[in-house]
């Protein structure tokens, strides 16, 4: 077991960096696995959509392509389920890395981000249930006065376990919200409800929920801080920190080449 708890801080900012926030994603589960150490992820990008798997499915993907492209969004499918969600520099993605040694049960896992998350912003009286008209709805979306201030998702690997929070901290919630409720609207003419009719209306930041100014840093070390009581020796790990890692390079040729197999389809939707 390792002796240092890591935390890893990045910001995505070129087409070729935000390839890479997955396969990392993915590399630093193994990671924790395999040094059986928590890790704190925090990371942001420059305006992007990220898609889920189910949304290769729509019936007019390629047009919605084209709105998102008139936009300025760079878009691109994850490696996971669910549904599109925005990123952008207003938008703070949080990532918990727990170890096997720990052995948490997949609503276990929520519950402890969840926890952090409720410590990290006591002002707020945060919920999680699902907000049917948001982006990307789930049963773990992050609540405050019956608004989606954010949504969880949870990936296993090597009995290793990571909980991904993406959190709408300031920057305009109502333009995300109309951006991907228009792109439905032109990619879900067939109007399967298996995608979300979005109400924009439905979302918010948490900025909205304080008095004075609420930013990604702010928001960062609230969290930070939160994380110390139960790990106080924290270390920071850089980028090139992480590529000297043991089989980094192999890890993230693999999942890159997996994530460009499945971004196939939007190369040809492109043409």
């Amino acid at each position: 077991m390792s002796d240092n708890t890591w935390i890893y801080d990045h910001t995505y900012q070129t087409t070729a960096e935000l390839t890479n926030i997955f396969p990392e994603t993915n590399f630093l589960l193994q990671f924790c696995a395999h040094q059986q150490t928590a890790i704190l992820q925090f990371w942001q990008s420059r305006p992007t959509i990220i898609l889920g798997l189910q949304d290769k499915h729509l019936s007019h993907l390629k047009q919605g392509l084209q709105l998102l492209r008139q936009k300025q969004y760079t878009y691109f499918i994850r490696n996971s389920g669910g549904l599109a969600v925005v990123c952008d520099p207003g938008v703070l993605n949080v990532s918990f890395f727990i170890p096997p040694t720990a052995a948490y049960s997949i609503e276990e896992a929520y519950e402890l981000a969840f926890s952090y998350l409720q410590r990290s912003l006591p002002e707020l009286s945060l919920e999680h249930y699902q907000i049917d008209h948001s982006y990307c709805p789930g049963t773990y979306d992050l609540v405050v006065a019956g608004k989606k201030i954010g949504g969880m998702a949870q990936r296993r690997r090597h009995q290793a376990v990571v909980v991904m929070l993406y959190l709408s901290v300031n920057g305009d919630q109502l333009q995300r919200g109309q951006v991907l409720q228009h792109f439905y609207q032109i990619a879900n003419t067939a109007q399967d409800a298996t995608f979300p009719t979005v109400w924009p209306q439905s979302m918010a930041n948490i900025q909205d929920f304080f008095s004075n100014a609420f930013t990604v840093t702010d928001c960062k070390k609230r969290i930070l801080q939160t994380y110390k009581q139960d790990y106080p020796h924290l270390q920071l790990m850089s980028p090139t920190e992480l590529a000297q890692q043991p089989d980094f390079a192999a890890i993230i040729t693999r999942e890159k080449t997996h994530q460009q197999h499945l971004n196939q389809i939007l190369n040809q939707e492109v043409h």
